[in-house]
């Protein structure tokens, strides 16, 4: 068809080259030119133009007609190249099938020896949680033991009886206010806005603002300020209960100050229940996520 075309081409231009035949005169400048020859030129020109047009609207034509011969060819090519494509792709389904049996097939002779490897790893998984958790619910009770102890050293009030008792034997006749001496002892006196802690100064006295240890000096000062206003102090003039005499009532003092020691051992046998408690609950957390394990192990075998 290309072929065709350029003979057609080449047949116009021949035909071109023998109806217009252009004179060697026609080269001269036209003023050089006579009015016949002006005229003659101008002939040629319009005949040059009339052919030219009507050869460009041949070439036209036939270029849309091999425009339209190219989008047929091309549609043929695709429509052949999609039927390729179609065939390569039922081709390589049929080969993942293949590879697909393939590959299942070596998984069902994997899967005997896995199972066997999984169901061994499974069973010592079982086993270790068993043990854990054995010794976790031995922890436990344990604590639990301890736990009890505590708490029936807690509730014994045996001590303080027998004290009771014998402050009855030793103060009977103010034995009311004796007990209550000895249960409350005395409020604490609240310091006045701006008042001086004798105390204070007296301890602070020796403290040199320039000494480096200044500051472990002052921490030692409030130390025992805070120790001093813990441990009660009683004054037999001011203190003193039912006209007792100076040594009854030292006594008497002595026996406030074992009933402050009851009641921090009350506290300490207090705090240890509590922290235990925790800890008895912080076990049976752990005890039921190793039993939630157990179970799921012995699930998945």
């Amino acid at each position: 068809m290309m072929g065709g075309t350029e003979l057609n081409l080449k047949k116009d231009k021949n035909l071109m080259d023998e109806n217009l035949v252009k004179e060697d005169w026609m080269e001269k400048d036209e003023k050089d030119m006579s009015e016949e020859e002006k005229q003659k030129l101008k002939e040629f020109k319009q005949k040059e133009k009339e052919f030219k047009d009507k050869q460009k609207k041949a070439w036209e034509q036939d270029l849309k007609k091999i425009k339209g011969e190219i989008i047929e060819i091309q549609l043929r090519f695709e429509e052949k190249l999609l039927m390729l494509f179609k065939k390569k792709l039922f081709i390589d389904v049929r080969i993942l099938e293949q590879e697909l049996y393939v590959i299942r097939l070596v998984i069902m002779q994997h899967d005997g020896k896995e199972t066997r490897t999984d169901e061994k790893k499974y069973r010592q998984e079982a086993e270790r949680l068993f043990k854990e958790k054995a010794l976790k619910e031995e922890l436990i009770q344990t604590f639990k033991g301890f736990a009890q102890d505590l708490e029936a050293r807690y509730a014994d009030d045996s001590s303080i009886r027998e004290q009771e008792k014998e402050l009855r034997r030793m103060f009977p006749e103010a034995n009311r206010q004796i007990q209550a001496f000895v249960k409350n002892g005395k409020g604490k006196r609240q310091a006045m806005p701006g008042e001086v802690n004798q105390r204070e100064q007296e301890l602070s006295r020796g403290i040199v603002e320039l000494d480096p240890f200044t500051g472990v000096d002052r921490n030692r000062v409030k130390q025992i300020l805070k120790d001093d206003d813990e441990r009660e102090q009683f004054d037999f003039e001011k203190d003193n209960v039912t006209g007792l005499s100076e040594e009854d009532f030292e006594r008497l003092v002595q026996e406030r100050y074992s009933r402050v020691e009851m009641n921090k051992d009350k506290e300490k046998l207090e705090n240890q229940i509590k922290q235990l408690n925790d800890h008895i609950t912080h076990l049976e957390d752990l005890f039921h996520d190793l039993d939630e394990q157990h179970e799921g192990q012995t699930v998945a075998q």
